[in-house]
């Protein structure tokens, strides 16, 4: 369930552009690189902590990785 729920998001997340805006977005950000890099580690540290490690990486890999 989690792998197809995930397959589905990641579809969906992918047609509504939504990686591309966040890179877009991302890279006019006044900040070094570096701390883009710290607060998407926050993100996942956070969401590990309530959802299953595994389960929130393969439902957040869509929303950030702009290349799919």
């Amino acid at each position: 369930m989690l792998i197809g729920g995930s397959a589905v998001l990641g579809h969906f997340v992918v047609i509504s552009k939504i990686p591309g805006v966040v890179a877009a977005w991302t890279l006019s950000l006044p900040l070094p690189s570096h701390v883009i890099v710290a607060v998407i580690l926050l993100i996942y540290l956070v969401g590990g902590s309530f959802v299953d490690d595994v389960a929130f990486m393969i439902l957040a890999t869509p929303i950030f990785s702009p290349w799919q």
